[in-house]
């Protein structure tokens, strides 16, 4: 049901198998303490309703829970560290409850968790663009709320429904497309959604490139994984600069994923996104330098 693997002494849990609907995760496992989640460890498990975390967790990585479509409700007290997308396509997520010890909520974290309703600070938090994108049933500022001495800084909110790019005085039409084929996604139509996007991805839009490095690279509904194609739509994304997909390519290469195994080209990639603030990426820089 769980696989995992063991790092300095710690338990990375790396993959969930399971089918039940009310999952508890351990705070030991083999006599040793589990601390983190790992990449895409629950990616697509449809049926997952509730999840809780033992307080022993504290790191949850770069898209954990992408997709789980079933997912109500997320309860982070103990958690130091979110990873990027880590909630993203959450489509019925409706409350959440961020600890004490996040300072950060990264790019994408609820991108496109469109019932989600309330959201709950417990500390202070600086929350990035894109974090909550998509979020349709949002209402900027009324449904976030700081317990206690939290402050919410609502300027920063702001750009976190949307980013720089969305904002900027581009063609109407390539937000349009994008906006429109994100749309679909959420209503699980996903050729109508590859069309639209595509369109706006051929305009030049870097979020349109990027949403279809995703969907080839994780396979989604009717939409098969494609290795080739997800590493044409990051290149082109990570070449305008966008750091998620300069990370993508990065563990493109360092994994062999539709190519071959190059630790330099993944460097290469990874040095840049760590230079836009990505964590996964100067962790992954580490492993690279352990393996050599």
């Amino acid at each position: 049901m769980l696989s995992y693997a063991e790092e300095g002494g710690q338990i990375v849990i790396t993959r969930y198998s399971g089918t039940e609907s009310d999952v508890h995760l351990p705070g030991e496992i083999d006599g040793k303490p589990v601390t983190k989640i790992g990449a895409y460890c629950f990616k697509d498990c449809g049926n997952i309703q509730t999840i809780t975390l033992h307080s022993a967790i504290d790191h949850i990585g770069d898209g954990a829970f992408y997709s789980c479509s079933s997912l109500e409700h997320i309860s982070l007290d103990s958690v130091v560290s979110l990873g990027i997308g880590a909630f993203q396509g959450c489509v019925k997520l409706r409350t959440a409850l961020i600890g004490l010890c996040i300072n950060d909520i990264e790019a994408f974290t609820f991108f496109g968790c469109s019932a989600l309703t309330q959201i709950t600070l417990c500390g202070n938090c600086r929350l990035h663009p894109w974090s909550f994108a998509c979020c349709s049933s949002m209402e900027f500022p009324l449904n976030i709320k700081g317990i206690g001495n939290a402050i919410v800084d609502t300027d920063t909110f702001q750009d976190s429904f949307l980013s720089a790019e969305l904002k900027a005085n581009l063609d109407p039409q390539k937000k349009k497309l994008f906006v429109r084929g994100e749309d679909l996604l959420i209503e699980g139509k996903y050729r109508k959604a590859i069309k639209y996007l595509m369109q706006s991805a051929d305009m030049g839009f870097v979020a349109a490139q990027r949403a279809l490095g995703q969907i080839y690279y994780h396979g989604k509904g009717t939409i098969q994984k494609d290795y080739s194609r997800a590493h044409e739509w990051f290149e082109m994304a990570a070449e305008m600069g966008d750091f998620y997909a300069q990370f993508c390519l990065g563990h493109m290469y360092h994994m062999g994923e539709g190519v071959e195994v190059d630790f330099d080209e993944a460097r290469c990639w990874y040095e840049q996104a760590v230079l836009q603030g990505s964590r996964e990426a100067q962790n992954n820089l580490s492993i690279i330098s352990q393996q050599e």
